[in-house]
C-alpha cells in the first residue's frame, strides 16, 4: 500500500504543471480577458471594420461555445450585425470545434487530477511519513513547473511562432488552424491576443507555482519538525 500511495505522489510531482498552467487557463476563458484586451490602447484594430463592441460580442459568443460545450449550430447561427449571414465559414467552425474538443478534455484531464490530489492529501493526513511525502513530491512538482514556465516565457518573447505553431501541430491536424486575414477567426483572434494569453497563462502559473512551492516548504518543515518532537500534525 505504501509503495502505491509513493507512487501517486511521484505522479502528483510530474502532473502537477499541468494542473498549475491548466488553473491559469481556465481563468483566462473568461470575458474579462477579451475585454481586456480589445481595449488596450495598443491591441491592433480590425483592419476589415469590426468595432470593439462587435469584437466582444462575437468573440465572448465565440469563448462560451467553448466553455459551455455548445453545438457547433450555436457557432452557425452567429451571423454579422444587419445581417443573415454566418460570421464563421465551415472551416473556423471545424476548428473551434476541435479547440472546444481539446479544451474540454484538457479540463476533464484537470478536474479529475484535482480530485486524486485531494484523495492523495486526505488518505496522508494522518500519517507523517506519507504526508511529508506529499509534501515533498508537491515541492519538487513545483520546482518542475516553474523551470517548464521559465522555459515558456522565453519562448513566448524571443520566438512565439515557432512556439505557436507546434502547440498546434500537437492538438490540430496539419493546416486546419490557417486561416486568411479576413477571416472572422484572425480579426477576432489576432497574434498578439495570443502572445498575451500565452504571457499572462504563464506569468499567472509562474506566481502560482512559486506561491505553492514556499507554501508546502513551510508546511513540510513544521511538520516534520512536529513529528520528530513528537507533536500533533
Amino acid at each position: 500500500m505504501k509503495i502505491i500511495i509513493k507512487s501517486f505522489h511521484v505522479f502528483l510531482s510530474i502532473t502537477l504543471p499541468f494542473v498549475i498552467l491548466m488553473f491559469s487557463v481556465v481563468i483566462l476563458f473568461k470575458p474579462w480577458f477579451l475585454v481586456f484586451e480589445y481595449r488596450k490602447t495598443n491591441f491592433p484594430p480590425d483592419p476589415y471594420g469590426f468595432s470593439i463592441e462587435e469584437r466582444l460580442d462575437y468573440g465572448i459568443q465565440s469563448v462560451q461555445y467553448i466553455v459551455n460545450n455548445r453545438s457547433d449550430d450555436f457557432l452557425a447561427n452567429i451571423t454579422f450585425k444587419n445581417s443573415n449571414t454566418p460570421i464563421y465559414k465551415s472551416q473556423e467552425i471545424s476548428h473551434m470545434s476541435d479547440v472546444k474538443n481539446v479544451y474540454r478534455t484538457a479540463r476533464l484531464i484537470w478536474e479529475a487530477l484535482l480530485i486524486l490530489y485531494l484523495i492523495l492529501f486526505l488518505v496522508s493526513w494522518k500519517h507523517p511519513a506519507q504526508l511529508l511525502s506529499f509534501l515533498k513530491h508537491f515541492i519538487i512538482g513545483n520546482l518542475f513547473s516553474i523551470l517548464f514556465l521559465v522555459a515558456v516565457l522565453l519562448l513566448v518573447v524571443l520566438a512565439f511562432d515557432p512556439l505557436f505553431e507546434a502547440f498546434h501541430s500537437l492538438f490540430f491536424k496539419e493546416g486546419s488552424w490557417l486561416f486568411y486575414q479576413d477571416d472572422t477567426l484572425i480579426r477576432l483572434f489576432p497574434e498578439k491576443l495570443w502572445v498575451d494569453a500565452f504571457l499572462i497563462a504563464g506569468g499567472l502559473s509562474f506566481i502560482f507555482s512559486v506561491a505553492f512551492f514556499f507554501i508546502g516548504r513551510n508546511a513540510y518543515r513544521r511538520i516534520s519538525i512536529n513529528s520528530r518532537n513528537g507533536r500533533p500534525l
